[in-house]
């Protein structure tokens, strides 16, 4: 598939898959990927878990902005006006550490380039494993499906998108996928999303459980060309992890639990993904 066919096919994706309205309100505009040419050399996806307050237009994107729209509309306001322009304005220099471990992909040579292109793309793919929030800003706990706490709003957002990051990862096919959602996740990363509720998790190293970091080996046939792992979320293991006793227990004290954790995910990387 071509790059511009692939783009289409996305967009069609989304709108066909979220194509009713919600019984909650305040839903954010879905996050769609914009793909480069770039992409479709190194088919590097990395998995967030979900967009916190993403270019809010109204006080109902999903509803006022997404549902009705024509395929165009949709382009331009997934694409130019959100996803283009955080990539093109924010992406290089973002704060926290989400951003930084996507920039040490390529400072480490994982992958070839820079993480943003020439034409201003970003050079592999981005996605969540929710595509839409409904948070009124950055402190609102209360309005992210991530939280175990706030499952209405969790279940409501998976009946409304159901398969759709499975269907998005299929006309990705990626070669890499890294999850940084976190084993709190896992029943809907593996239900939902590599469509497999009982994969074989494998440690990336025999000091961290398979919990705290892992390769996962799917039955499903989609990904027997594609190597997958699923990671702590950043802000976690390059950070607050440090706290973790029992990790620096089983490390010794030798080692900061942030840089040890972090050393073992690019040397599984180096080692296991090539460009």
């Amino acid at each position: 598939m071509i790059l511009s066919e692939l783009q289409t096919a996305i967009l069609e994706l989304f709108k066909n898959k979220l194509s009713k309205p919600s019984r909650i309100k305040r839903l954010s505009y879905p996050l769609i990927s914009r793909i480069s040419n770039e992409y479709l050399q190194n088919r590097v996806v990395v998995v967030g878990q979900e967009t916190n307050t993403w270019y809010p237009k109204t006080e109902d994107d999903f509803h006022k902005e997404f549902l009705g729209s024509s395929l165009k509309e949709i382009e331009r306001k997934a694409l130019i006006e959100r996803y283009d322009k955080f990539v093109d304005e924010e992406v290089e220099e973002y704060g926290g550490h989400f951003w930084e471990f996507n920039r040490q992909l390529y400072k480490r040579n994982i992958i070839n380039g820079w993480i943003v292109t020439k034409e201003r793309r970003l050079n592999h793919c981005w996605i969540n494993l929710f595509v839409m929030e409904a948070c009124k800003d950055k402190e609102d706990d209360s309005g992210r499906p991530s939280k175990r706490e706030n499952s209405t709003l969790r279940n409501e957002i998976i009946s409304l998108q159901k398969d759709i990051v499975f269907q998005l990862l299929k006309l990705l096919s990626p070669k890499l996928v890294i999850f940084l959602t976190g084993h709190n996740l896992d029943y809907f990363l593996f239900n939902f999303t590599i469509n497999d509720s009982d994969p074989k998790l494998i440690k990336l190293h025999n000091k961290l459980d398979t919990k705290e970091a892992c390769q996962i080996l799917s039955k499903n046939p989609y990904w027997k060309d594609t190597v997958m792992i699923r990671l702590y979320h950043p802000t976690y293991f390059m950070g607050r992890i440090n706290a973790n006793k029992k990790i620096k227990d089983r490390i010794g004290l030798h080692y900061k639990v942030s840089d040890f954790y972090t050393e073992v995910v690019f040397e599984f990387l180096s080692k296991n993904y090539s460009f």
